[in-house]
């Protein structure tokens, strides 16, 4: 019995397709994808398959597990089946546009708009006595119940917990930082929301993000959309971020000179998606900008959340409040 996890089979799968082996990676998909039930992981396994199927010139089996996706309830959001490198070469068959129509309608009918759960420590958090809040953001691809899960650490530590998911669906269980206007202000909306609904000390609040809600926390962080104390990014990734010229974060940075803020970053060693040497870079221009921003590298750890992360949470928010 194969007792790999999801992560484990995704990497693997990523790891032929950063090797350009795309009908291997079709194969592997296709053999073994569907034992993993969960309906995020269901969707993925779906558009992988077809995404290969279209870089090796199936169009038409691409095309119908677009449509098999479809049947099972499984949509893709507008920036997907516009942007997806793979189905570039679908745009404009009339079949793909009949889909995508279909898709788009599926999207709008199961829109939810921005979410906030916010979770107290034990005790709750009382007017005589706040509690200190870390504000987290999922990445792109994830939802709410993900980041809870991998940031549930900090509620044994007493800060409370308020996870954030994006209004931006890329499909029926997964959720986008893209249009970052949007995320700003969906932030700010939520952090007002959050502190006239909880007794949080307005001084001890991190703002925390996971690859492109890492991206997106270090903006809202540094242009002061919400009032934090610091910041927490977990594999930070997204197009400034990716950018192969560090130095676009160098004017949020002045901007953000003198206003006490601390941050933490953190990357998995063998996290292939995101530039280590640009991360490390943006690293050294906080520091050098009047910013404290402390840099770990987990060992043995891919783009994830990993397993004793409460160690490294618990290092993240000391280095903040030091």
């Amino acid at each position: 019995m194969d007792t790999r996890t999801y992560e484990d089979f995704h990497a693997e799968v990523m790891a032929l397709y950063n090797e350009q082996k795309y009908g291997e990676m079709y194969d592997l998909l296709t053999a073994e994808g569907e034992r993993f039930t969960d309906r995020a992981q269901e969707y993925e396994v779906l558009y992988l398959r077809s995404c290969m199927a279209a870089r090796t010139g199936q169009t038409e089996l691409a095309l119908s597990l677009i449509r098999e996706s479809l049947d099972r309830g499984l949509w893709h959001g507008e920036e997907v089946l516009r942007r997806s490198p793979s189905w570039q070469s679908l745009q404009g068959n009339p079949e793909f546009e009949r889909l995508a129509e279909e898709s788009i309608k599926m999207s709008a009918a199961a829109y939810v708009g921005p979410q906030m759960e916010v979770v107290e420590p034990e005790g709750g958090c009382l007017p005589m006595n706040p509690c200190p809040v870390v504000i987290a953001l999922h990445g792109n691809g994830s939802n709410i119940q993900q980041t809870m899960r991998g940031w549930r650490p900090a509620l044994d530590m007493g800060w409370a917990l308020a996870a954030l998911q994006s209004s931006q669906m890329s499909g029926p269980t997964t959720f986008i930082w893209d249009n970052q206007e949007t995320a700003l202000r969906e932030l700010g909306e939520h952090y007002a929301a959050l502190v006239s609904g909880h007794s949080v000390d307005p001084k001890r609040v991190v703002l925390a993000g996971f690859s492109m809600g890492g991206e997106t926390a270090l903006r809202a962080a540094l242009t002061g959309t919400i009032p934090v104390k610091g910041f927490v990014l977990l594999g930070p990734g997204g197009p400034s971020i990716n950018d192969s010229e560090p130095e676009v974060w160098a004017p949020l940075i002045e901007k953000a000179a003198g206003r006490g803020l601390r941050g933490y970053v953190m990357f998995g060693e063998a996290d292939d998606t995101i530039p280590h040497d640009g991360i490390r870079r943006i690293v050294e221009m906080l520091n050098e900008g009047g910013i404290p921003t402390g840099l770990e590298v987990i060992p043995n750890t891919r783009h994830e959340y990993p397993p004793d992360f409460a160690d490294y949470a618990r290092r993240a928010l000391e280095h903040i409040e030091a």
